[in-house]
């Protein structure tokens, strides 16, 4: 397990990682928090954004990369 001081960067990361996402692409943001915080599956944060299950996949992908590297750069 973690250290508590490793874990809280950790999550102060992500947290400064969701916000940038969140300014260059709101729609990933939301779906990312949906789906990971909310525990949503692809169905449901489809119908809560309103758009298709396909783009809801494309973004899944695209927002973990980004954030994969975000977060890379943070450590």
């Amino acid at each position: 397990m973690l250290p508590a001081t490793t874990m809280g960067r950790d999550l102060l990361a992500l947290d400064a990682a969701l916000e940038e996402l969140a300014r260059i692409e709101p729609r990933q943001a939301m779906m990312v928090e949906s789906r990971f915080f909310g525990g949503l599956d692809i169905a449901e944060t489809a119908a809560l954004l309103g758009v298709s299950e396909a783009t809801i996949l494309r973004d899944w992908r695209a927002a973990k990369a980004w954030l994969t590297q975000a977060l890379r750069k943070a450590s």
